[in-house]
């Protein structure tokens, strides 16, 4: 580390990190912030904006983790909804969960949308998500999860069903695609609240 650099780590820590920059700034120092992926796709920069001056910002985003996902994937994802379950800890999904559940955006996002791209975290991993997938009536869905990518242990699990995919542990970090058949219908009445556009 160069003379008079100072680095901190953000694990644990978020909450620190506008305090950091602030106390920095009034030093005369200038810092940098590293995060993986895009910053302002569910990224840090998006959250940092809404604690510090935006235009004190100056954002380089690398390729994104998505960008990377779908690579290896090899699809494409124009037609994919993002959403995100990070950092949105509430247990296990239950039928009649609330907004504030850590999993309802995903599982919304999900009804409404054949394939959908999720970030997911150590919390609200895939194994998780699958588990609310069936519990949902999505028995139908696979996932693919692209894990620690650009790591030398890098891995990707493709089209896995969701039943095989509620006991696996996958390695963190990781990103997961999540593929209904398109044609998969739910029926016109018995609906979960869910199910409904609010």
């Amino acid at each position: 580390v160069p003379q008079g650099v100072v680095l901190k780590d953000m694990d644990g820590a978020l909450s620190q990190v506008p305090g950091w920059v602030t106390d920095a700034r009034k030093s005369t120092q200038r810092v940098a912030i590293l995060a993986t992926g895009d910053p302002l796709c569910h990224g840090l920069a998006s959250w940092l904006a809404g604690k510090l001056n935006p235009d004190d910002l100056e954002i380089h985003p690398a390729l994104s983790t998505l960008q990377l996902a779908f690579a290896r994937f090899k699809q494409a994802w124009q037609d994919v909804k993002i959403a995100s379950c990070h950092s949105r800890d509430a247990g296990e999904w239950f039928a009649g969960a609330t907004p504030d559940h850590g999993l309802y955006p995903a599982m919304r996002a999900i009804a409404q949308h054949s394939k959908v791209a999720l970030f997911t975290g150590p919390e609200n991993n895939p194994a998780r998500l699958a588990r609310a997938l069936i519990s949902a009536g999505y028995d139908e869905a696979r996932l693919s999860v692209a894990c620690r990518l650009q790591q030398a242990d890098e891995v990707l699990f493709q089209g896995i069903p969701v039943a095989e995919a509620a006991t696996m542990s996958f390695p963190e970090p990781n990103v997961v695609l999540v593929q209904r058949p398109p044609e998969a219908r739910r029926p016109a009445f018995g609906l979960d609240d869910l199910e409904y556009i609010q």
